[in-house]
């Protein structure tokens, strides 16, 4: 879903803002991003991304996009 509607303006050496999603390659490194989501989160959440210009996130998809950012972002490693 974030490819969908977050990636072509969010990926590549041209990404806007310099939020570049392919770097997140893993739950580790979306953890180490977790103030760039968080982010991401509250522009989703608010209306502001997608941009009105681009395609709108249906509201079933942005609670899935949204649920996914924050078990991402809150998740920890008890075994460490």
């Amino acid at each position: 879903l974030l490819n969908q509607y977050c990636g072509d303006c969010h990926t590549g050496d041209d990404a806007q803002a310099g939020i570049r999603l392919e770097k997140f390659e893993s739950p580790s490194q979306i953890l180490q991003g977790r103030k760039a989501w968080l982010k991401i989160s509250q522009q989703i959440e608010a209306g502001i991304m997608p941009p009105a210009q681009s395609e709108p996130i249906p509201a079933t998809e942005k609670v899935k996009i949204l649920e996914f950012i924050q078990a991402a972002t809150s998740a920890v490693n008890c075994v460490k």
